[in-house]
């Protein structure tokens, strides 16, 4: 192929990328209103619901209970920077938390997994355990270490954050141990125990599962799906 034809190959796909970045950013042409407390968020249903059955099922009247109708989607109970890193994600198929203002990356990162593994956003999670991955340490930030256990604790129901977090654990467990604010959370929280106890059964943690693109690889879920599959 020539590079002429590269170029005129290339050009509809950038231009498609470039559309979709503004249509993200204008709200141009919208046809959803997504409304969390006093936010509203002009979005394009062919834009978000092909990544979420979840919001396919919300559009088509099948839950009862959510505040909405065929324009307009009332999520309360969600946080507006956790949802615009979802919106994000539709539009730009990235991961990307730049609304998350002054909170620690680890714990958005949390918060983000979250939300696209109740809305059933498969590659989001895979994106978002990817990133808490990177950002998970207790020697850079040891708040923000502790206080990213204390969400995992509180907002997930699987093991596919624990298996990142348990090797950081382990690696650091000789000083980690005298710090309070660990110890408390380890009282605190019976799952972290019951974790270190098993641990320490085994000899330590196994190392975390990790695909070909750097992102965590095992599974998750009530279902017991993998992320990114």
């Amino acid at each position: 192929m020539s590079q002429i034809q590269k170029k005129t190959d290339a050009q509809p796909i950038a231009a498609l990328t470039q559309y979709m970045k503004e249509l993200s950013s204008t709200g141009e042409f919208s046809d959803l209103t997504i409304k969390c407390g006093d936010q509203e968020l002009r979005v394009h249903k062919t834009y978000v619901c092909p990544h979420s059955s979840w919001f396919r099922a919300a559009l088509a009247g099948k839950f009862k209970e959510e505040s909405h109708d065929h324009n307009i989607l009332t999520l309360d109970h969600d946080e507006p920077e956790v949802i615009k890193a979802r919106i994000h994600y539709c539009y730009h198929l990235t991961y990307n938390n730049g609304s998350r203002g002054e909170e620690a990356a680890a714990t958005f990162a949390v918060k983000v997994y979250a939300a696209a593994d109740k809305y059933n956003m498969l590659p989001l999670c895979k994106m978002a355990a990817s990133n808490f991955s990177k950002v998970l340490d207790p020697n850079q930030d040891l708040d923000g270490f502790i206080a990213a256990i204390e969400a995992v604790d509180e907002m997930t129901g699987d093991d596919a954050l624990w298996d990142l977090v348990m090797p950081k654990v382990a690696e650091n467990a000789e000083w980690l141990s005298d710090v309070e604010e660990f110890s408390s959370l380890v009282r605190e929280s019976p799952t972290l125990r019951k974790k270190l106890i098993k641990c320490a059964g085994k000899g330590g943690p196994s190392s975390p599962q990790i695909s070909n693109d750097g992102g965590y690889a095992g599974g998750y879920g009530s279902g017991g799906r993998t992320l990114g599959s």
